[in-house]
């Protein structure tokens, strides 16, 4: 199950966030405060809440923008990698950009399975004909998160892409900035 909240409409209740604030901790334990996560959280106007026998495992967020949607934050925890909830995840950000009619994804990652992930998902949007095709365009972003996110180095099943992702310096915590047009 998958809860969405809208900053404006619907906004996350306080036992949510401490829930959401434990969860990120627990899977990056990166050493940001409880407020610092919980502004990380609250800043985009959606956050989306995947849910295992009513325990939040993992969550989402996206901002928006004129045209645009900024994939944010995501979290899933760390025993429930691989069970698909981060691919749900992503595409119910997907679907919502594409049923406001954005034209433009951006997000920033170190991670290729997330670049992987969202391929995947935009081949399933021109199969269903939700759009014609997209474009996917990537730059280095020089010490964007000042370290590596993750424990060890992530790989998705793509070894060409992997190949592309191994010239970031993760220790800096270099990422990509990744655009996407969508074509409709």
């Amino acid at each position: 199950m998958i809860n969405k909240f809208e900053k404006s409409t619907n906004p996350i209740p306080e036992g949510v966030m401490n829930e959401l604030v434990d969860l990120s901790i627990a899977t990056f334990g990166s050493g940001m405060s409880p407020e610092e996560v919980k502004r990380h959280i609250q800043e985009p106007e959606l956050v989306f809440v995947t849910y295992e026998r009513g325990k939040a495992v993992g969550f989402s967020s996206m901002s928006l923008s004129e045209g645009s949607f900024y994939l944010a934050g995501s979290v899933v925890r760390e025993e429930k990698h691989k069970n698909g909830h981060y691919y749900s995840l992503l595409r119910c950000r997907v679907d919502e950009g594409l049923s406001r009619k954005l034209r433009n994804i951006k997000t920033t990652t170190q991670n290729p399975i997330i670049e992987h992930s969202l391929r995947n998902i935009l081949d399933e949007c021109v199969s269903e004909e939700k759009i014609k095709d997209y474009k996917i365009t990537r730059k280095i972003v020089e010490g964007c998160y000042g370290r590596m996110l993750t424990k060890t180095r992530p790989l998705s099943k793509d070894d060409n892409l992997n190949r592309t992702y191994s010239v970031l310096r993760y220790e800096r915590g270099d990422a990509f900035g990744i655009g996407v047009e969508l074509l409709w």
